[in-house]
């Protein structure tokens, strides 16, 4: 991502900020618009079956983290401070920290539906 030879973008213009504030349901803008719209710019798409969240990151650094609920949560950065604060915001849905029992669930997500 950082060789992505894009220049700085202010917080606010980052992808994952950007798409959270336009989520609107009334206006056909949740969840079903919400997960092909991420999908189709993220840089990278982790599918954490086991726990229910997806996790898209851009290319601007920015982060957006989808639960199966409908919650959403974006980071205009990956720095410690903001992944301490999405870890912390998963941990306040339920969602426990650190590797599961098994093999962690990196399993690609189909967005054609």
């Amino acid at each position: 991502m950082l060789a992505s030879g894009r220049p700085p973008v202010p917080g606010e213009e980052r992808r994952a900020i950007q798409l959270t504030n336009a989520v609107n349901p009334e206006a056909g803008r949740g969840f079903d618009w919400l997960v092909p719209e991420a999908a189709s710019t993220a840089k990278i798409i982790h599918h954490e079956q086991s726990a229910d969240f997806m996790l898209f990151a851009f290319d601007d650094r920015s982060l957006l983290v989808l639960l199966q609920t409908g919650f959403v949560f974006s980071v205009a950065s990956c720095n410690a401070d903001s992944l301490g604060k999405v870890k912390a915001w998963l941990k306040s849905h339920n969602i426990a920290s650190g590797a599961p029992g098994g093999p962690a669930a990196n399993q690609p997500f189909d967005v054609s539906g």
